[in-house]
């Protein structure tokens, strides 16, 4: 069976693929996290079948036909405490990968990348013809972020023999998600299931959800290729803004919500247009079946409950 690494599993999109790849029986998963007891007692609700759940000092000691990097901190709020370590964390494990690809040049690295290596501004989405926006002279919430993401992704492209994808990953929304987190829509989906007043900002923003089924489809259409090495921006079908979600979700949900500017705002900056109009990934037969409200009102109702997934 082929072996397949996920490193970061017991965060949020991590989650989601081990969920996803754990109910196909051609796979051998081997699951890294930082905290070993922590991931094997959660594992139940994610985890499908039999698993190797290790730590990181024991990445060197198997071999993987596919290694999926999706390391990153998860709560915003960590991104404003520890932006000045990001950069270190991310080189680290990314490190480790690129010297595990070359001593094995049949194995390939989905790396879980993020929209935020254009930069911070989003007057507009992205395209093909976008480049990246940092100034370095004048910092600003999220460069350290961005940066991160964009010196990992310059690194993998001078590679060019080594098999490396990198997924720009703009807006992800999952049953997984954790509602301690000061995401927009974990915070949404904290006020309805606890019947609470959903405080946000005046300011409206246009997002793009996809679907964790549709990623997960662009994940195994990754996995199928050889010989690669390139970066895909990931769509939904459709994006939507925010008062479109909070409209349409009060529609399906009894809560009240209030406008305030004393809102948490994100700390990479509010992004007006974060999304892409890029569909590289089309070339790979990646096509979304889900638009950006149809994935929330898809993954919501399994939160809203208090069962297994």
């Amino acid at each position: 069976m082929p072996k397949i690494a996920i490193l970061g599993a017991s965060g949020h999109i991590g989650r989601n693929l081990v969920w996803y790849l754990s109910q196909e029986k051609q796979y051998d998963l081997v699951l890294f996290s930082r905290d070993k007891s922590k991931l094997k007692n959660e594992i139940k609700s994610f985890c499908k079948k039999e698993a190797l759940v290790t730590t990181y000092t024991n990445f060197d000691n198997y071999d993987y036909d596919v290694i999926m990097n999706c390391i990153g901190i998860s709560d915003p709020k960590e991104i404003q405490q520890e932006e000045s370590s990001i950069m270190m964390i991310t080189e680290h494990y990314d490190n480790q990968i690129i010297e595990y690809l070359k001593k094995h040049r049949n194995s390939i690295c989905i790396n879980m990348s993020s929209g935020s290596v254009y930069g911070h501004k989003f007057i507009n989405p992205v395209n093909d013809s976008s480049s990246c926006e940092l100034d370095l002279n004048k910092p600003s919430p999220g460069l350290f972020y961005s940066a991160a993401k964009l010196y990992s992704e310059i690194k993998h492209r001078s590679l060019t023999d080594l098999n490396i994808i990198d997924l720009r990953i703009f807006g992800f929304f999952s049953r997984f998600i954790d509602v301690k987190t000061k995401f927009f829509m974990s915070e949404l989906v904290s006020a309805i299931k606890y019947k609470e007043k959903f405080l946000t900002s005046p300011i409206d923003f246009i997002r793009d959800f996809v679907h964790p089924s549709d990623l997960f489809s662009l994940v195994q259409k990754c996995m199928n290729q050889s010989q690669l090495n390139t970066a895909y921006d990931v769509f939904s079908k459709a994006p939507i803004s925010k008062f479109e979600i909070i409209d349409s979700l009060s529609k399906i949900y009894d809560f009240k919500y209030e406008l305030g500017e004393e809102a948490f705002c994100s700390p990479t900056d509010i992004k007006q247009n974060y999304y892409s109009l890029s569909r590289k990934a089309e070339i790979l037969g990646y096509s979304p079946k889900y638009s950006s409200l149809e994935t929330i009102i898809d993954e919501i109702k399994y939160m809203l409950v208090d069962s297994s997934y």
